[in-house]
């Protein structure tokens, strides 16, 4: 029943090869060839594609050596022309394609992009470059669709390169060099709810450190700064909400709900976050009882040590008889809310008295 919240899980390719070759071969000074960057980190992307165009930036005529293409706008003609043509003042060109459709690419146009690919001059760096989450699976070696043809192109004359979000390990180290270039010491458990707070999208880490290295002053950066300055994510507040549900603290869960409401959080999104954060608390007990280790919980969920350690800590304030009721009222709200009319955020306030209601029958009986 539970799984019914369960995220899926896609596979990718070798995200840390991939990118460990991309820094040598930018390194290395030797930009030419083919990538196909994709992934769900822009932050990422527009790092190393940053660097890609620094190259072409520093020669007198950047905007010749320069260029840009929307594939849907694109004519192969014109993107033979730029491969083709030599640099202007420059031994490095850059051609950009943006948003190539892979997913529904036809193999004549894959035949077309390989052909290209193959005659690559040495002095063009060719990238695809693909914004949003993308299924590695497409550009999986071995695969007989158009994308993986490119792909496989691709991989002859360069890199295909997933920019997947940072474990917690690099993105602590990542955070914490951040704070370092600005002057700015920060302590462990500030970075934790940084993480917490704020999600581990780099942009978003980007502007908020921002703000703490204006905020600290000269000083260490404590949790309590973080607190203060920083704007919390919807799903920090969603989780929060049902840690206040375990404990029954409904007088909380109520406030937070009431700011959801406030900030046009989708009700859909409050109900199907919640449905997974008691999910998770039932899974993480369930394994407990089964003698596994933190580790193990952590990589069969997908959680990072921070998330595991917050669900871990909302699960011990509940039993599993509550949490199995939660997860299914919240499936129950959830098929309501996509099935017939109703008031949404009264549906989810509804789901709060009915959680409230079930925990005290509970206690009195």
């Amino acid at each position: 029943m539970y799984r019914y919240f369960r995220n899926r899980q896609r596979s990718g390719g070798d995200r840390g090869l991939s990118i460990d070759a991309l820094k040598k071969k930018i390194k290395s000074g030797s930009l030419g060839g083919a990538y196909l960057f994709y992934g769900d980190e822009e932050y990422l992307k527009d790092h190393y594609l940053s660097l890609l165009r620094r190259a072409v930036e520093a020669a007198p005529l950047p905007e010749f050596n320069h260029i840009v293409f929307d594939e849907k706008d694109m004519r192969f003609s014109d993107l033979g022309d730029a491969v083709e043509t030599l640099p202007a003042m420059s031994d490095f060109k850059l051609i950009e394609i943006r948003e190539p459709n892979f997913e529904k690419m036809k193999a004549d146009t894959a035949e077309r992009y390989a052909a290209l690919l193959d005659d690559l001059p040495a002095y063009a760096a060719l990238v695809f470059l693909l914004r949003g989450d993308t299924d590695g699976k497409l550009f999986a070696p071995g695969g007989k669709t158009p994308a993986a043809a490119v792909a496989a192109a691709v991989r002859k004359q360069g890199l295909v390169v997933e920019f997947k979000k940072e474990t917690e390990s690099r993105l602590y180290a990542w955070i914490d060099r951040h704070f370092a270039h600005r002057g700015v010491t920060v302590r462990k458990d500030a970075v934790e709810l940084l993480v917490a707070m704020c999600g581990n999208d780099m942009y978003i880490l980007a502007g908020e450190i921002e703000k703490l290295a204006g905020f600290a002053s000269g000083r260490p950066l404590t949790a309590e700064d973080v607190r203060i300055v920083c704007c919390a994510n919807s799903s920090f507040h969603i989780f929060d909400m049902s840690a206040a549900v375990t404990a029954g603290e409904y007088r909380r869960a109520r406030a937070i709900l009431e700011s959801l409401m406030f900030s046009k959080t989708p009700p859909e999104l409050i109900v199907a976050t919640l449905g997974k954060a008691f999910c998770d608390m039932l899974l993480v007990r369930e394994a407990q009882s089964a003698g596994k280790s933190p580790a193990t919980m952590a990589g069969a969920l997908k959680l990072q040590d921070w998330q595991l350690r917050r669900v871990l800590s909302a699960a011990a304030r509940a039993d599993d008889a509550f949490l199995r009721y939660a997860v299914q009222a919240c499936a129950d709200v959830d098929l309501r809310l996509k099935s017939v009319a109703c008031e949404p955020y009264a549906a989810v306030g509804t789901l709060l008295a009915r959680l409230q209601g079930y925990g005290r029958a509970r206690k009195s009986g």
